[in-house]
């Protein structure tokens, strides 16, 4: 993209633009915001900080109790969270919806809800989630050198719960946005 933006616009727009993706843009403000020197967790850590969470909430655990010994289920957990916080869906959005059903998966939600809340209290007090930093991003947004500027988002067919956050942040804070969507089919 960025090849392409010099190929149209010349060797200079590089004194007035930059292309950055929604992860690279939440490095680069949440360094500006003070929270550039926080810890995140790399994939070792947490490994780590899901066997803890499992651990933790072992016991109470319905559908996912093997799940303290099996690596894989651990891993797809862990994959399952990031999608869960991609799309802003809290453990306690889980325990509700699991709560309104007396089914087994209803009870695959709880433990669900449980190993999320554990995972996200042992994060809070080690390092943070990679997962988060977009969501920091939104909360953020408006204390970073990007608030108020122009705005282009381009190649993109859908956004995330988390990504739309961040657009709706650059919204609040006076940047002004424009939205090339990609659309099949059409000219």
């Amino acid at each position: 993209a960025e090849r392409e933006l010099l190929r149209v616009c010349g060797d200079s727009l590089s004194l007035h633009a930059e292309v950055l993706s929604f992860t690279r843009m939440a490095h680069r403000a949440l360094k500006e915001c003070g929270l550039g020197g926080k810890k995140f967790l790399d994939g070792g850590g947490r490994a780590l900080c899901m066997a803890l969470a499992l651990d933790a909430v072992g016991s109470r655990l319905k559908v996912y109790s093997a799940a303290r010994r099996q690596t894989a289920i651990a891993e797809s957990l862990l994959s399952a969270i990031d999608e869960l916080k991609s799309c802003c869906v809290s453990p306690e959005a889980l325990e509700r919806c699991a709560q309104n059903r007396s089914d087994s998966f209803g009870d695959k939600l709880m433990d669900i809800s449980l190993i999320f809340s554990a995972y996200n209290a042992i994060c809070a007090k080690s390092a943070l989630d990679p997962s988060d930093r977009l969501g920091l991003l939104a909360e953020n947004f408006h204390k970073s050198s990007f608030a108020g500027k122009r705005i282009f988002i381009d190649g993109f067919t859908d956004f995330t719960a988390q990504q739309r956050d961040i657009i709706a942040a650059m919204l609040r804070s006076g940047c002004a946005v424009t939205a090339g969507l990609l659309v099949d089919g059409v000219l």
